[in-house]
This record gives C-alpha cells, structure tokens and sequence, in this order.
C-alpha cells in the first residue's frame, strides 16, 4: 500500500527566478466539452479535509485508511466521445497579442512597498544547508540553529495583531501592524516541526511554498514579501503577505449580493493569475473560494503550499505531477486515481467549480468520485448537455463550464484557450 503522498516543490530562488523570466507556453492538453443534471450541494453541507484547524501529528493508519478508500471508489466509468471539440469554443480572430496579455488591465502599484534585503541571501544559505543533509539523517540542535540564524525576525514587519484571519492544518494567519507607518500584513505562521520529521524535510516544504509564491509578480496573486521566525520561539517560521482587508471569495459569496458582471470580472481576472501561472509551469493545485482575495474589485490568488512546477524555462515538456492535494469538492478526477497527471488541467477543473460557486453558492456535486450522489448523473448527462443546475446558466458561461469540467484530462480547455473565447473578450475588468 502506497502511503498518501504530500508533495512539496523544492524549487531554489535563482531557478524561480529563471522560470519567471521565460515567456514559453506550457505543452499540457487542452481540449473538448460537453453536459450534466443534479441538485447543488450548499458550501456548508461539504466538509473540507483542507479547512481542518487541527494542530495534531498526522496518523499513518488514518492515511492508509484514506488512499483505501480512494481505490476502492468505482472509478472504471468509460467517458462517452464528444463528436465536439472544445477547442473551437474560440474563434482565432478574437485572440489578442499574447504579449499583452492580463496587466494591460490592471495597475501593478503596490500599497505596500517592503524593502528584502535579507531574503535572497537568507534562502540561497538555507538551500546550501539543505542539500549537505540527508532526510534519513537526525538533525541536531547546531544545524538547528544555523537555520534559525539566517532568517529576519518578523518583528521587522511590526507586531502581531491578536486576530486570525485564517487557519488551516500546516498554519495559521494573522496581522501584523508595523509601528512608524502603521502598515498591515498578512503573516502566514507555520505549525512547529513534529517529533518524527526531519528538519531538512520540514524546512523544504516551507521553504519550497515561499520560493515559488515570492517569485510571482502579477497583479491577480498575493505578493509575498517576506520569510522569517518568530521572535518568542525561534522554532516557528512565517511567510510575510501583503494584506487584503476585504477579505476572501467566500464571504464575498456569503453575502449573497454579487452581481453578474462582478462575477464574470473576478472569474476572468481568476483566469488571468492562472494563465500567468501556467506559462511559467506552476499549477496551484488547491484553487477555491477560500484561497481567492479580493481588494478594491481586484482577485488575487492566494496559498500556494499545494503548487507543483510541472516545468522549468529551460524544458520543452511538461512532466507529470502526483499527490493527493486539494479540497474535495474542487479537486479533479484524474486526482483521486492515485497516479500521475497533468497539473495544469486540475487548476481548470477547479475554477470552473469556482465560477458555478460564485453563481450559485454551491457546488455541482461533492466530489469527481462515482461514490458521490450527482457526479454520476453529471457524466451521463453531459453528452447531452443536460446537467440540470447548468440549465440555470446563459448560455456563453454554461457552454463553458461544460468544457472546463471535462471529465477527460486531455480534452479538457486550457485557461489560455477560455481567455480566447469571444464572450470573455466582452466581459470588461474594473
């Protein structure tokens, strides 16, 4: 029995960096679409594994039990063919100039300007630490503290503000104000390392999220400023964020008063982050309302502790990506077959559960599995086009929900192909 795997990219600063520079467009499938009916299932009626606030050391029998019950799921359903190819959803003469292509839209200026002096030299130090040491290996108190030595103290950033504004399983988020200008941010701080796991393994992990996350640069994703330790307990690690006061995509959705044109704009700008995303070859992995901030009419993805580099500037292809992440209403088939697959296509899936959120505040089904009540339904009725809470949609968003939920990997739209379409050229962003 495979145990559930947690993957973490491990990716150093100077090759982030390289990634970001290169403008090539990932080689991952695209492709095809179709239709579905069922009843939507409430936000709140879905338990997320990932909005777990339990601080407790993981079980390996509970994980057993999990990837048990994940192979045993009835998963040899036999996708009927699509005679339509999603691919022609767009139309070639609508398609802009790549290289203008999502901050023609938006101003790039920062609220918040944060000097990072010592960043760079801080994880270049920390990644030479780690390669001279073996995950198998026990770390001692000496290696310890010459990781702790190299990192700012996060009160460089101000103190922190007895609010959390988040909490999930790894970590938890709070405020920190800075005293002279009194600017905010959003400090991610991380569980203490468990008893049995490696320092090298617990520093990868934290250390792979903040090099990947503070190498992004667009204006539809949280800026990451900063990695530091606490100043009380030198054993607890943070990612310093810039701070939206407005809160996340989920409330926004529990309040119950987003417009159509507010929904197709943040949708869009959704597609923007994920196309500047994927043509660096970073997928997500974990997109839902949650992860989705929004600030003065701006989207800006957030949490990137699930991202994979599916490939580097200096690769032609793609390469495979595997682990069970992500939050089950939101996560893709291909997911839960306990192999690889395209990361890419997953983000895709998953915003298009966002948009059916966003508009109707719930999702389609519980989860991609043959074991959930409507997803069955969905895939016998998709040929068709006949999934009845997609009926409720126009025509242009449902004809594309269609092939962004494409049960089949491969023929499943690519973001950059959605952007493409001539309705979503329409749709204006604040």
């Amino acid at each position: 029995m495979n145990k559930r795997k947690e993957l973490y990219s491990f990716v150093p600063q100077e090759i982030a960096r390289h990634f970001i520079e290169s403008s090539q467009r990932p080689t991952d499938p695209s492709t095809n679409s179709t239709a579905i009916p069922a009843t939507i299932l409430l936000n709140q009626d879905i338990e997320s594994p990932s909005s777990s606030s339990t601080d407790q050391e993981d079980d390996d029998d509970d994980d057993d039990d999990y990837v048990e019950q994940v192979q045993e799921t009835l998963y040899a359903y036999e996708y009927e063919d699509d005679d339509e190819d999603d691919s022609t959803l767009y139309d070639s003469s609508f398609i802009q100039d790549s290289d203008s292509s999502s901050i023609d839209h938006h101003d790039n200026d920062s609220d918040v300007e944060v000097s990072q002096p010592q960043k760079l030299s801080f994880m270049r130090g920390l990644f030479s630490k780690l390669r001279l040491h073996s995950d198998s290996q026990q770390s001692s108190p000496q290696q310890h503290q010459e990781f702790g030595d190299a990192s700012p103290y996060l009160s460089t950033y101000g103190t922190l503000i007895n609010k959390r504004i988040g909490e999930g399983v790894s970590a938890t988020v709070q405020l920190a104000q800075r005293q002279h200008d009194d600017a905010v941010f959003a400090v991610k701080i991380f569980r203490k390392r468990k008893r049995r796991e490696t320092l090298t393994g617990y520093m990868k992990a934290l250390a792979g999220e903040f090099c990947i996350a503070s190498a992004l640069n667009h204006p539809n994703i949280i800026k990451t400023l900063d990695f530091v330790r606490m100043d009380n307990d030198h054993e607890r690690y943070c990612i310093v964020m810039e701070f939206c006061p407005e809160g996340d995509m989920y409330a926004l959705i529990k309040q119950g008063k987003l417009q159509d044109d507010e929904i197709y704009a943040y949708f869009k700008q959704l597609l923007l982050g994920l196309s500047y995303l994927h043509s660096l070859g970073v997928a997500h992995r974990d997109l839902k309302p949650e992860n989705l901030l929004v600030h003065k009419g701006m989207l800006k993805i957030s949490d990137f502790g699930s991202a994979d580099v599916f490939r580097v500037a200096w690769q032609e292809h793609s390469r495979l990506s595997d682990g069970l992440c992500g939050t089950t209403p939101y996560m893709a088939p291909e997911i839960f077959l306990d192999q690889g697959y395209w990361a890419a296509p997953v983000d895709v899936w998953a915003a298009g559960i966002i948009l059916f959120c966003m508009k109707f505040d719930g999702v389609p089904f519980g989860s991609a599995l043959l074991t959930d009540t409507n997803y069955p339904i969905y895939l016998r009725k998709r040929p068709l086009r006949q999934y009845d809470p997609f009926n409720k949609l126009a025509k242009e968003p449902r004809t594309l929900i269609y092939a962004m939920l494409n049960p089949d990997c491969n023929r499943r739209i690519t973001v950059q192909d959605v952007l493409n379409m001539p309705w979503m050229q329409t749709i204006v962003l604040p």
